[in-house]
This record gives structure tokens, C-alpha cells and sequence, in this order.
């Protein structure tokens, strides 16, 4: 019965990682596409109210181009850099170094989290001791 349970918790997890990876990719193009054809409209619309002397000493082509190039680069920037930053720094705090966390969260709950921070010491030693180093780890020493 357990190994049954385990291997379609073995197949589910694959499974499961492609249909949020999916959806993730979804959502980012989706609003992605919402901003640059919001950009795209208010950039028109700013057009539009130009004088003509703008395009009379202004080449069509230069104007073009630069719209064109200015879209392009906010795109990049909204589905792609923007967030590869977030996963970057989400991946950095569960998986670095969990001293700047303890931080972090005694700043933000206050002194009854320095207080058990402080008792918790002996516990990680334990671990550290029966796992070695990281206590994450998952064979013992």
C-alpha cells in the first residue's frame, strides 16, 4: 500500500512542477501583453497629440524605429528580467545561508522571535551534529 502511495506521489510531483510551470509561463505572458499594449495605446495616443512640427523635423523611419525598440526593451524587461529577479531572489532565501533570514524575521515579528532564535541554537547544533554541516542534509555522518 505505501509503495503504491509513494510511486504516484513519484509520478504526481513531475506532473505537477510541468502544470505550475505552465501556468507560471501563462500568467507572466499574459500580463506581459497587457502592459506592452497598454505602452503600445498610450504611446500612440502621445502621438497623436504631437505637433506637426515634430514631424516635419522628425524622419518617420527614426520614430518608428525608437517606438519600436522602446516596446521591445519594456518587454524584455517585464517577462523576462523582471521575473527572473524575483525567482533569483525567492531561490537566495530558501536556499542560502538562513542566518540573514533569522534576521530578517526577528526585524519583523520582534522579541519573541529573538527569544526562541536564542533558545534554538542547541537544536541546530544537534542536527549539525547527527546530518553534518547543513542540517538540511540528508544522509548522516
Amino acid at each position: 500500500m505505501q509503495l503504491n502511495i509513494l510511486a504516484a506521489i513519484l509520478l504526481g510531483v513531475p506532473v505537477l512542477s510541468g502544470l505550475i510551470g505552465v501556468a507560471h509561463r501563462y500568467i507572466n505572458a499574459r500580463i506581459g501583453e497587457s502592459v506592452i499594449y497598454d505602452l503600445r495605446q498610450e504611446l500612440y495616443n502621445h502621438l497623436q497629440r504631437m505637433s506637426l512640427r515634430f514631424f516635419t523635423n522628425t524622419k518617420s523611419g527614426e520614430i518608428i524605429s525608437r517606438l519600436n525598440n522602446d516596446v521591445v526593451g519594456a518587454q524584455n524587461a517585464i517577462t523576462g528580467t523582471i521575473p527572473n529577479i524575483a525567482t533569483n531572489a525567492i531561490t537566495l532565501i530558501s536556499t542560502g545561508d538562513h542566518d540573514h533570514l533569522r534576521v530578517a524575521v526577528d526585524a519583523a515579528l520582534g522579541d519573541r522571535a529573538a527569544a526562541l532564535h536564542t533558545a534554538c541554537p542547541p537544536c541546530g547544533a544537534h542536527f549539525a551534529r547527527i546530518y553534518g554541516a547543513a542540517p538540511w542534509s540528508t544522509t548522516p555522518t
